[in-house]
């Protein structure tokens, strides 16, 4: 799989750039200028973590089970008083959706890997268990609520997490990873 990926990586990088809908791309701006400069950026930062993964699952028990893993479910939650207080008898149906960039299993563990191109700031991935409601509330902890969202994805919408020990949830930043590497 990482083999391919790095062989096939400039084909997906243009792929992506080209038939994304958010994003409106010319072939020839590929080619040239900031944008050319952009995605080489990006396809060595890739590059070099896939081969960095590839050694480490190498020596490794880890087994990657997926990859781009869309997961969704209904939860049905406490709906919200006027007062922002909850009413535990009434309840309200979210629907949650996502996206899962890496999932694989170590010992027994399930982990969920979510991967970003920019720099992560680790002390917003971090909050003290008397905290935690600001990670609902407060925009600096988006990161830390995706995880969150990601494992309940897995609880609710995943058949084989029952399989499992437990769920570890991460966010990989390429660059730093390739800066330890």
């Amino acid at each position: 799989i990482i083999d391919n990926a790095i062989n096939n990586i400039e084909m997906l990088i243009h792929d992506k750039l080209l038939n994304d809908e958010q994003m409106h791309f010319h072939e020839s701006e590929l080619s040239r200028g900031r944008l050319y400069i952009a995605t080489e950026m990006v396809r060595h930062d890739v590059v070099n973590y896939l081969k960095a993964a590839k050694q480490e699952l190498a020596s490794s028990a880890t087994v990657i089970l997926d990859n781009e893993r869309v997961l969704e479910c209904d939860l049905n939650v406490p709906k919200r008083n006027e007062d922002d207080t909850y009413n535990d008898k009434e309840t309200t149906s979210i629907h949650l959706k996502g996206t899962i960039d890496r999932m694989q299993t170590t010992n027994g563990v399930l982990e969920v890997m979510d991967y970003k191109t920019g720099k992560v700031d680790s002390a917003k991935l971090k909050i003290d268990a008397d905290k935690i409601d600001n990670v609902f509330i407060e925009q600096k902890y988006d990161k830390l609520l995706q995880l969150f969202l990601y494992a309940i994805l897995c609880a609710e919408a995943y058949p084989e997490f029952s399989n499992y020990q437990g769920i570890r949830c991460a966010i990989i930043a390429i660059q730093e990873a390739n800066k330890q590497s």
